[in-house]
């Protein structure tokens, strides 16, 4: 099985792409926190994709950090459309898709990369090695996808994400336990994703009819269904503006918004059996459940999201 070209000089270039909407604040910390990186600047091209800001965040990245390539959108199509932008024209070897609330630890990039690139699949730091832990055999194409852990701003001891695993027959994501070790995932966090350019031409762009969850669960699950293995690393680490795991899903846009995702999600990575007893759990038990715990909960939203998604293509 073809597996991942190596590249033919380290550290290769490095595109760095985030979406930016009315963030300028959190924009100059994230990429002032890029700036004292220990991966080597003249290998980092940074792109941001401002999805029709009405603040002054382009005119501030303009003024201090120059070096920013900006790709301006006529309005907010999502995380997901705004990453294959700037895809489109990053000219790294090597990707690393982020959102413009984070702060990077300094090694952070180098770690990644250092995992991404090594062709024995192990992360070499110093003389130690360390083994991934996985269930499966290490067979396949090699690593794809590498993800940090992400911590939060406010609180830096607290765990948002080191990883997700995926219950098809629930259609549920729980959050890995176990973030100590350099592990294998069903998916990594969007906010701290990086993979080969190449990875591209074997699994295509993200979904952009994911518009504001999941384009990260599904884009690491594509690349697992082609072989390639998704892995948390422990030592890489990311502070993240959000202080929870899952979406507050207050509003009815947000609602609806997250279980189009999960509908989406559910349509394309479970089988038929999967899709009818994880959907209708979705519509009866976990409703009742959401109701009782004092959620919002929505049956004509979850409807209409049903609705949606069964009308749209899960290619």
């Amino acid at each position: 099985m073809k597996q991942l070209p190596a590249t033919h000089k380290f550290p290769p270039l490095l595109s760095i792409i985030f979406p930016n909407w009315n963030g300028a604040q959190d924009t100059l910390a994230y990429l002032q926190s890029i700036r004292k990186s220990s991966y080597p600047q003249k290998e980092i091209e940074i792109i941001m994709v401002d999805n029709h800001s009405r603040d002054s965040s382009v005119k501030y990245v303009r003024k201090l950090f120059p070096e920013v390539k900006i790709i301006e959108l006529d309005q907010n199509y999502g995380p997901a459309y705004a990453r294959n932008r700037g895809i489109e024209q990053a000219q790294g070897e090597i990707i690393f898709c982020s959102d413009n609330d984070q702060i990077l630890a300094t090694n952070t990039l180098e770690i990644l990369a250092n995992l991404l690139q090594v062709e024995t699949n192990k992360l070499q730091t110093g003389a130690n090695k360390l083994q991934i832990k996985t269930d499966k055999p290490q067979i396949g194409k090699g690593i794809g996808i590498v993800g940090a852990k992400v911590l939060t701003k406010s609180e830096p001891h607290r765990i948002v994400s080191c990883g997700y695993k995926f219950n098809r027959w629930l259609g549920l994501e729980s959050g890995s336990k176990d973030c100590q070790q350099i592990k294998e995932c069903d998916w990594v966090a969007g906010c701290s994703m990086m993979f080969g350019k190449s990875l591209i031409d074997e699994i295509g762009i993200f979904d952009e009819n994911f518009f504001f969850y999941a384009e990260d669960a599904d884009f690491c699950l594509r690349a697992k269904k082609a072989g390639f293995k998704v892995v948390s690393l422990p030592n890489a680490i990311v502070y993240h503006g959000k202080n929870d795991q899952s979406p507050a899903l207050l509003t009815d846009e947000g609602y609806l918004d997250y279980y189009k995702a999960k509908f989406r999600l559910i349509k394309k990575h479970c089988n038929l059996l999967q899709q009818i007893i994880s959907l209708g759990l979705h519509l009866t038990v976990f409703s009742w459940i959401r109701y009782l715990t004092g959620k919002k909960e929505s049956l004509l939203l979850k409807f209409k999201a049903l609705t949606s998604t069964l009308k749209t293509n899960a290619n």
